[in-house]
């Protein structure tokens, strides 16, 4: 036996974390079908949109907490990150820009969105108005501590 070996795999505890939230998933079945269509038809032709932006970083788990993420290793594992985050945006963008959407709510969660130095916020805000009408100011879930 190795003793100079470790005892947890860091690797193996991440897929172990991730599988451990996967177990505790609540799913919830809607019985009054007909009036949750009922309420997708009346809103169908809105113009008014939500977009929700995940941040899947923090600076340590914790153990409470339900919501995918993961330990930001440095600044440039971020900046990978917004770069494939901009690119869908312009995607998604590209396809509905045609509609006129108006966007009345924008939420940033996470993870810990206050880990986000300012200048990419300003990128994502540039990008989300090139291709949508924004009516809303934006709402950052924060930590304190940053």
């Amino acid at each position: 036996m190795d003793i100079s070996a470790p005892i947890f795999d860091s690797e193996k505890l991440k897929t172990c974390r991730l599988l451990s939230k996967r177990v505790r998933v609540k799913f919830y079945r809607i019985h009054d079908t007909y009036s949750h269509w009922n309420l997708v038809e009346k809103n169908i032709n809105t113009k008014d949109i939500g977009i929700y932006i995940h941040i899947p970083f923090c600076r340590s788990i914790c153990m409470f907490c339900p919501y995918f993420k993961d330990v930001l290793k440095n600044e440039q594992e971020l900046e990978k990150y917004f770069n494939f985050l901009l690119k869908e945006i312009k995607m998604y963008g590209k396809q509905l820009k045609e509609n006129d959407l108006n966007v009345t709510d924008i939420h940033v969660g996470g993870g810990t969105p206050s880990l986000v130095p300012p200048k990419l916020y300003r990128e994502l805000i540039d990008t989300l108005a090139q291709f949508f009408n924004i009516k809303c100011s934006i709402g950052i879930e924060v930590n304190p501590e940053d």
